[in-house]
């Protein structure tokens, strides 16, 4: 467990079992989903494109056919999850991926 402050973010309790709070908050992320929240938060405030997360989403592993379309889907799902910790994770075409705090 480990706390993690990134500059305009709440400040998150990280626990490596996908669990990840903030004050009395906390939610649960897939194995898949932890590791894009993880790499977004290793290179904040850089977004990151899909072809720069799909090689470190499957080190060691065959890249599948659809990879890209598994980027799109893990980013939603936490994305929805996120959202009750105030963070979001924005999607600009062409420029990548990148957290920010969730505004209405």
């Amino acid at each position: 467990m480990f706390t993690r402050n990134i500059p305009g973010l709440p400040c998150l309790t990280i626990h490596r079992d996908g669990v990840i709070s903030q004050g009395n908050m906390s939610i649960v992320l897939t194995v898949s989903e932890f590791k894009l929240f993880d790499l977004l938060c290793e290179h904040f405030p850089t977004p990151l494109t899909s072809d720069d997360l799909i090689p470190e989403m499957y080190i060691g592993a065959h890249e599948p056919d659809g990879a890209y379309n598994n980027i799109r889907t893990f980013a939603w799902k936490a994305r929805v999850k996120l959202k009750s910790l105030g963070i979001n994770i924005r999607c600009r075409w062409g420029r990548g991926y990148r957290l920010e705090a969730w505004t209405k």
